[in-house]
C-alpha cells in the first residue's frame, strides 16, 4: 500500500505535465508548419513567476499561489511560410508580412523577438494547442487554465524560450480551484472593495491608455463582485 501523499502528487505532475505537453504538440493545426517551443518549469521558476505576478497587483509575495506544475506553451508567429496571401494579416501577401517583421526584428537584433505582425493562421494554430493542452489536464484529473500574464512574465524572464508569444498551462491537484476560487469565498465587503482598488489600480498600470469599465468588470468578476448588468448573464456562475 502506498499513500497518495505530496512526493506521489509530485511524481504523478511531472507525469502529467509530460502529457500535456504531448497533447499540445499533437493538436491538429491548420499550417502545420507552426514552430512551437514548450517547456515544464521547475517549481523554483513557477514561484519567481507567482511572486512577481503578486508584486505586480499589490499582493502579498509569500501568499502567491504555488502550482504543483507548470508549462509554458509559446510559437513563432511573425514569419509566415504558408505563402496563402489571404491578407488576414493585414498585409496583401505573406512576402510583405515577413518584411515588415524582419524590419521590427532589424531595429534590435540583440533584443526580445517582435510581437508583430503576426501570421494569423499561426497564432490561430498556437492557441489550438493551448486548448488542447488544457483539455488534457482536465481529463488527467488537474485544476488548470490558460494564463497570459503568466506567460508575459515567463517571456520576459527569459523561461519560454525564442518565441513571439507565450501563456502558461498551470496544473494544480486540488478540490478548491485556487484559478476560480476568488469568485465564491466569504470576503466581507471591506476586503471585496479593498480588491477592487487593487484591481482598477492593476488595470492602469497594465493599461495606461483607457479604462473600459465592461473590461474591468470581466477582469475582477473573479473576486465576486456585483457586475454590469449586461455581463452578469455571461459571467456570473
Amino acid at each position: 500500500m502506498r499513500t497518495y501523499d505530496q512526493k506521489v502528487n509530485r511524481e504523478y505532475m511531472e507525469v502529467a505535465a509530460k502529457a500535456v505537453a504531448a497533447a499540445a504538440r499533437s493538436a491538429p493545426h491548420t499550417t502545420g508548419s507552426l514552430d512551437l517551443v514548450i517547456n515544464i518549469l521547475s517549481s523554483e521558476e513557477i514561484e519567481t513567476i507567482q511572486k512577481t505576478v503578486a508584486q505586480m497587483f499589490m499582493l502579498d509575495p509569500e501568499k502567491a499561489v504555488v502550482y504543483d506544475g507548470m508549462l509554458t506553451i509559446g510559437a513563432r508567429v511573425t514569419h509566415s511560410d504558408t505563402h496563402w496571401d489571404c491578407g488576414a494579416c493585414g498585409f496583401s501577401t505573406c512576402a510583405a508580412l515577413n518584411q515588415a517583421a524582419k524590419a521590427e526584428r532589424d531595429k534590435n537584433p540583440s533584443g526580445p523577438r517582435p510581437t508583430g505582425p503576426s501570421c494569423n493562421w499561426k497564432v490561430l494554430d498556437w492557441n489550438i494547442s493551448l486548448d488542447y493542452a488544457a483539455a488534457m489536464a482536465t481529463q488527467l484529473g488537474l485544476q488548470t487554465r490558460v494564463q497570459d500574464i503568466q506567460g508575459v512574465i515567463a517571456l520576459s524572464q527569459g523561461l519560454a524560450g525564442d518565441v513571439d508569444v507565450c501563456t502558461t498551462v498551470p496544473l494544480t491537484a486540488e478540490k478548491r480551484n485556487p484559478l476560480f476560487g476568488g469568485r465564491f469565498d466569504n470576503a466581507s465587503k471591506e476586503e471585496l472593495k479593498v480588491r477592487r482598488a487593487q484591481a482598477e489600480d492593476a488595470f492602469r498600470r497594465i493599461f495606461p491608455t483607457s479604462m473600459d469599465l465592461d473590461m474591468l468588470d470581466l477582469f475582477v468578476a473573479a473576486f465576486g463582485l456585483k457586475l454590469s448588468p449586461n455581463l452578469g448573464s455571461i459571467s456570473d456562475p
